[in-house]
């Protein structure tokens, strides 16, 4: 595997995981190579949400195969029994000793499907999006311990 020490800052490619467990940044250059590059993090965690241009369904395809790298994909909002998911929106974060440091809001792009109804509001969607994270973070904040941090996407 080739080790470059240069910066990636810029370049698009893949984070990945080698044989060693170690984490790297592939690109495929100009010159129809694949470059690798160091990532000094060795314990990075990714998390991906779905923006608006983002097919949710496609995104959320290979997340098998990413969760075995670290990489949280939430490409749509997830129901059980029609009611939203709010626990898959929510992904703990690890240190280094493996404890949890912080709980991520992966909530990705929201279409008006995706979010609770409001009755009686004058903007349905925007009322249901504003309710969405408002239970999202409540949730959050009954799992949060004391110097555990939230982070919002």
């Amino acid at each position: 595997m080739i080790k470059n020490s240069k910066p990636a800052k810029g370049t698009i490619g893949f984070v990945m995981r080698g044989l060693d467990g170690e984490h790297f940044f592939r690109v495929y250059d100009k010159d129809h190579n694949f470059v690798d590059y160091d990532i000094t993090h060795h314990d990075l965690q990714v998390v991906i949400i779905a923006g608006n241009h983002d097919s949710p369904t496609r995104l959320e395809v290979p997340t098998p195969f990413l969760a075995a790298i670290d990489m949280t994909v939430v490409g749509q909002v997830q129901r059980k029994q029609q009611h939203i998911d709010l626990e898959s929106l929510l992904v703990p974060l690890h240190n280094r000793q493996g404890e949890i440091a912080a709980w991520c809001l992966a909530v990705p792009f929201l279409r008006p499907n995706d979010v609770p109804r409001v009755d009686g509001a004058s903007d349905a969607y925007l009322a249901g999006i504003d309710a969405l994270y408002q239970q999202v973070t409540a949730l959050a904040k009954t799992k949060r311990q004391k110097g555990q941090a939230l982070i919002a996407m």
